[in-house]
């Protein structure tokens, strides 16, 4: 969470960021509290989403991420809970917040599949090991422009967000 207060204390004032910060945390369509409360819930439904969506857009990088037993709670997590923040280029980070703050979550979807898109041929060539080494060195690599406009492209739906939403609620 100190990540996305640091980023709107960087545009605000005190007391704004805590109003913001309060609106973020208890209303939809952003809900952030549910990233932090035991259990982290709303973590577990952002990487389930996530998950189905790499499956559908991505699904041979899917497949292979599977056969190397590779969950996306072990290289997506603070992509989600920081709403990319934690160590991505701070011109990307503002763009997609900007977004973020206008329509919610899809934002941070079509970003994480489009990064996974573009990186889908080094991702296919390494195992394990190499796979998650190279997650870690994704952030500093990307060109806003560039990631931003491909997310956009991508044909991702609230209603298939809400369909994905139902399977969670019934595992």
């Amino acid at each position: 969470m100190g990540f996305v207060v640091g980023l709107l204390l960087g545009y605000l004032r005190e007391e704004d960021t805590f109003w913001i910060l309060k609106t973020l945390m208890l209303n939809p369509p952003w809900d952030l509290a549910q990233l932090y409360k035991p259990g982290m819930p709303g973590s577990q439904l952002l990487l389930f989403q996530f998950e189905c969506l790499l499956k559908h857009f991505v699904p041979d990088v899917a497949s292979h991420l599977e056969k190397e037993n590779i969950v996306p709670s072990m290289y997506a997590t603070q992509w989600f809970i920081t709403v990319f923040a934690y160590n991505f280029p701070f011109d990307i980070v503002v763009r997609i917040w900007d977004v973020f703050l206008y329509e919610g979550w899809k934002i941070v979807f079509r970003v994480a599949i489009t990064i996974i898109k573009e990186h889908r041929k080094e991702i296919l060539a390494r195992d394990f090991e190499k796979i998650l080494e190279y997650f870690r060195g994704i952030p500093p690599t990307l060109e806003a422009e560039s990631l931003l406009t491909q997310s956009f492209k991508l044909k991702l739906k609230t209603a298939q967000l809400k369909s994905i939403e139902k399977k969670f609620e019934l595992q």
